[in-house]
């Protein structure tokens, strides 16, 4: 079973969105890194991206404390 973080992460790369994820939990850092003995179908790629009209991406760490990013996702398209 996968946890929600890999879910996600998947689903970031199957999109094509770069996707850097961050811990200090060792445990936590293989368990992102362990993504690619798997792929989302289509229909699970659809569900996904139907519950979220908002994107938030947190360019915090890069850019700055209040530096975001936030990307609007038409649930039919994906765009």
């Amino acid at each position: 079973m996968k946890s929600v973080a890999q879910v996600m992460i998947r689903w970031s790369v199957q999109n094509g969105i770069i996707t850097i994820p961050i811990s200090s939990n060792p445990k936590r850092i293989d368990e992102n890194a362990d993504i690619f003995d798997f792929t989302l179908d289509q229909d699970d790629m659809t569900a996904l991206l139907s519950n979220y009209k908002l994107l938030l991406i947190n360019y915090s760490s890069i850019l700055g404390e209040h530096s975001r990013v936030v990307l609007h996702m038409d649930p039919s398209t994906g765009v």
